[in-house]
Formats: structure tokens, C-alpha cells, sequence
């Protein structure tokens, strides 16, 4: 037996009316009678008492309506509490870095499910720490330990330096030359600025910087475009594969940006856990594309400026 039948068994033991069964589910009369005469034949007892004008039920099937009715409700009201606990549902992300990437991660998660409010923000300013408070996840670069939080490294991306196409050749570029330019960032505070200044700093050079007050993930591409300056971006970088016919990218030496998910060791709801896996799940692909993209990079400095140096 099925949920269906049992549905349609219900309706006719309280309608005594099987056209009226039929018309409730938007079904022919005779799939009504079939669907009864298949659960009696399952149960192997009379469910109803038929005669040429009407039916009513057997002492077996006013048993039977009984416990099922009874079934029904529970089902019912355990599907309402389920659904209320999904609209309940809240997770709260701190996001540091990768807005692009766990943007587009929310967005394939809601459509899974879609009762589960998904909040995030930035939290402190990273360059001086970042707080946990009232956070599920928090999506930071730092490496930092917090005992109620699980770290896991989700990427290891190496930082190449980006120009408008032609502007820097890879034989004749020096810290003089760089010098020269202008760095494109995100605002003061973020990743890609501290990460700026630092490798600048390895270099030797004192950035001159062009930022807007807000962070816009179309900024820096635009400006590239437009040869307004050069930029350190980590790799991969979505825009970086659509616009190949505008830049260049340079591999500058083992500088390197890593991407850590922070979760709650306890307590975490099962929507919590599904994300955590979503956003694995995610970070994996990416890096697989980043392995198999083909691009080629040129090589700037024939001596590594430092060894492996994680900013």
C-alpha cells in the first residue's frame, strides 16, 4: 500500500461517496474503486459494505479508518514541524575573503534550501584580527586557533602579478620598473592590500595605490582594462580567464594566499553540516580547474625573491 491509497480510503470512509473521493482528487470515479478493491485484496479483509445505492464501511474498515486517520494526522503535523524548523533555520557566515566564490556556493545552497536563512558580513577587519562571535562559519586567510573551531585549509592560491597586455615584458621587469606603477586594490583593511604592501615590501618598493571605498569584485578588472595600473591577485581568479585579451599575468616568486574555513566543533545543525560540505565540495573543483586551465605564466626574477612565503 501506498500513501495515496490510504489518502483515498480516508477521504471515502468519511464521504461514504467514492464520486465525491474522485472528485476531491481529480481522478476518474473507477480509479477510486480499483485503488480500494487493490488495498482490500492487500489486507485480504472487506473495507467496505457495497450495495446497489450506497456503500459504508465493514467492522474491519472502521478499524482500519481509524488507525490510518490517526496516521495521517501524525504524518501531517510532523511534516508542518519539519518545514517550521527549516523556515527557522538560520546560518551566519563571517566572510573575509572569496566574497565571489561563497556568494555563488549561497546561491547553489539555497536552492537546496530554500527555508534556510543564509546571513553574512564582514567581520573585524582582518588585517587586525577577525572575531568568531555569533558566527557558524567563518571564511578568513589568517591561521589563527580557537578551540571551538574546527580550521580547515580550502586553498593554497599563489599570488601572480596581473598588467594591461604589453605594458611589462617579463625579461625587463625589475622593483625599479614596478615602482614606476600603479597598484590596483581592494580598500585599505582587506586581504588584497595587506598582501600588496607586504610583497611590495619583499621588493623593496613603496606602493603608490589606486582603491575605492567599497569593495567591488569588478573594480580591478575594469582598471586593468582601462591601463590604469597592475595588480597582485591570487590565482585563480574568475575574470582573469575572460579577460586574457586585455592582460598579462607574471609569476613574481613563492608568494602565496591561503583561504581557511572556520566551523563550530559542537552544536552545529544538519543545515550547517550540508553547507560545510557544499563549500568543500566547491573548493576542491576549483582547485582541480586551476590544476588543468592551461594558461601559461611568465616567469619574472630567475631567483625566487624568498622561499614559500604564505601572506
Amino acid at each position: 500500500m501506498d500513501l495515496l491509497q490510504l489518502k483515498y480510503f480516508c477521504h471515502a470512509a468519511s464521504t461514504l461517496n467514492f464520486s465525491k473521493t474522485a472528485q476531491t482528487f481529480f481522478v476518474p470515479p473507477s480509479n477510486i474503486s480499483q485503488c480500494i478493491k487493490r488495498l482490500e485484496s492487500e489486507l485480504n479483509v472487506p473495507l467496505f459494505i457495497r450495495s446497489a445505492n450506497r456503500i459504508q464501511l465493514s467492522p474491519q474498515g472502521e478499524m482500519f479508518y481509524q488507525g490510518v486517520q490517526k496516521s495521517l494526522e501524525l504524518l501531517d503535523s510532523t511534516t508542518e514541524a519539519v518545514i517550521t524548523s527549516v523556515r527557522e533555520e538560520c546560518v551566519r557566515i563571517g566572510l573575509c575573503l572569496h566574497r565571489q566564490t561563497v556568494m555563488r556556493i549561497i546561491e547553489q545552497y539555497k536552492s537546496k534550501y530554500p527555508g534556510v536563512q543564509v546571513l553574512y558580513e564582514r567581520p573585524q577587519d582582518p588585517a587586525n584580527g577577525f572575531s568568531f562571535d555569533g558566527y557558524d562559519l567563518v571564511m578568513a586567510g589568517q591561521a589563527v586557533e580557537n578551540p571551538e573551531y574546527e580550521r580547515t585549509l580550502l586553498a593554497h592560491n599563489k599570488i601572480l602579478l596581473f598588467a594591461p597586455k604589453g605594458l611589462l615584458k617579463a625579461d625587463s621587469i625589475t622593483p625599479e620598473v614596478l615602482q614606476q606603477q600603479v597598484f590596483i586594490s581592494h580598500p585599505p583593511g582587506s586581504y588584497m592590500y595587506r598582501n600588496t604592501q607586504l610583497l611590495c615590501q619583499s621588493l623593496g618598493i613603496k606602493p603608490r595605490f589606486l582603491t575605492q571605498e567599497k569593495h567591488s569584485i569588478y573594480f580591478i578588472p575594469r582598471c586593468i582594462e582601462e591601463r590604469r595600473g597592475i595588480a597582485f591577485v591570487p590565482r585563480p581568479t574568475v575574470w582573469a580567464v575572460h579577460m586574457a585579451e586585455y592582460l598579462d599575468s607574471f609569476d613574481v616568486g613563492e608568494y602565496y594566499q591561503d583561504a581557511f574555513m572556520y566551523s563550530k566543533k559542537e552544536t552545529l545543525s544538519p543545515y550547517v553540516i550540508s553547507l560545510i560540505a557544499l563549500i568543500k565540495d566547491e573548493y576542491k573543483k576549483n582547485q582541480l580547474s586551476l590544476a588543468n586551465d592551461g594558461r601559461t605564466i611568465q616567469t619574472v626574477f630567475t631567483t625566487p625573491l624568498t622561499q614559500q612565503e604564505s601572506l
